[in-house]
């Protein structure tokens, strides 16, 4: 039995190159780093009861709290 690669045309492993890349969530500048965080109970439902991104504003909050001097000011959102 011969080889795929002396048997199938090359156009053929081309394409199979091509359809693997394009496979997958596009990759992120700076992916976010998961964690374990305890909060009191009413924290958390404070957030979740903004809604369904409530993990964004979460994050958002902590960005706010650690301040200028810790955070770049490019990264910095303004807080609704």
């Amino acid at each position: 039995m011969k080889p795929a690669k002396d048997v199938l045309p090359s156009s053929f492993f081309q394409g199979l190159a091509e359809a693997r890349r394009g496979r997958g969530r596009p990759k992120v500048e700076k992916p976010l780093v998961p964690v374990t965080l305890r909060v009191e109970p009413d924290v958390l439902e404070a957030f979740k009861a903004t809604g369904e991104d409530w993990r964004v504003r979460m994050n958002e909050a902590l960005r706010k709290a650690a301040g200028p001097s810790r955070l770049s000011r490019d990264a910095l959102k303004p807080w609704p």
